[in-house]
């Protein structure tokens, strides 16, 4: 991650969480939460675990176009 990137006299900042650094906060939902928190961060695991396939598919699929 970057600092910032200059736009004009101001500079943007990535604030992006991680998945990581939002685990704490599902698991605590999950534990604690109410039933909307749980099917949001349901919702989230799923999309997560979505993208991590497809990632690995497409890697898979470089390193049989690289053979």
């Amino acid at each position: 991650m970057t600092d910032g990137k200059k736009l004009g006299d101001t500079f943007a900042v990535d604030v992006t969480p991680t998945w990581t650094g939002l685990m704490p906060a599902f698991i605590h939902i999950i534990e604690s939460g109410d039933e909307a928190g749980r099917k949001l961060v349901g919702e989230e695991l799923y999309r997560m675990a979505k993208l991590l396939d497809e990632a690995r598919a497409l890697l898979e699929e470089k390193e049989n176009d690289d053979d």
